[in-house]
């Protein structure tokens, strides 16, 4: 009578849980390994994604243009349309710089992202652009001209250990993500 019970319960379990604990792809079974942050039935939200701004002197667009705090307690201005994202970086490679514990980026950008890193390199030369990680406001840099055909562009940090690490991480997943 007991098993009954409990197989009456199980059943009941089965019929009223439905189908979304079983609604699992083959891609999600496959990413749950031990150091995933993936988790069974959510979508992966991007993290670590880099957005590269222009720096807006003297405000005049109130919609085209965003006050954001720094670091340091002083606010910056930038146009809020950026100009490169990290849906254009296919791979993200880590350059130790000497002496010292921090690191440049070495971004390996698709066709698009080389035509808006050449536009962004050659109408801002010079000039300084935000970079903002995961919307937060990093560090200014100025980006370089590209010489000759390839699709690698080295962006000089200084960044320290946790913050270049965890950009390689997460650079190919956030590419994957936005180009599925």
């Amino acid at each position: 009578m007991k098993k009954y019970f409990i197989l009456l319960m199980l059943s009941i379990f089965v019929v009223l849980s439905g189908c979304e604990a079983l609604d699992l792809s083959w891609k999600d079974i496959m990413a749950a390994d031990a150091d995933s942050d993936f988790s069974f039935g959510q979508e992966y939200k991007p993290k670590y994604l880099l957005t590269f701004h222009q720096v807006v002197k003297y405000p005049r667009a109130t919609l085209l243009e965003k006050k954001i705090a720094t670091y340091d307690g002083r606010e910056l201005w930038i146009n809020t349309n950026y100009f490169l994202s990290s849906k254009n970086i296919k791979d993200i490679r880590l350059k130790k710089r000497p002496s010292s514990g921090l690191y440049d980026l070495v971004l390996e950008l698709d066709r698009r992202g080389r035509m808006q890193w050449d536009l962004l390199s050659l109408n801002f030369r010079g000039q300084k652009m935000a970079l903002l990680i995961d919307g937060v406001y990093y560090r200014k840099i100025t980006p370089a001209v590209i010489a000759g055909e390839g699709s690698f562009v080295v962006l000089h940090g200084p960044f320290d250990t946790v913050t270049a690490k965890g950009i390689q991480k997460y650079g190919k997943d956030n590419y994957e993500h936005y180009n599925e």
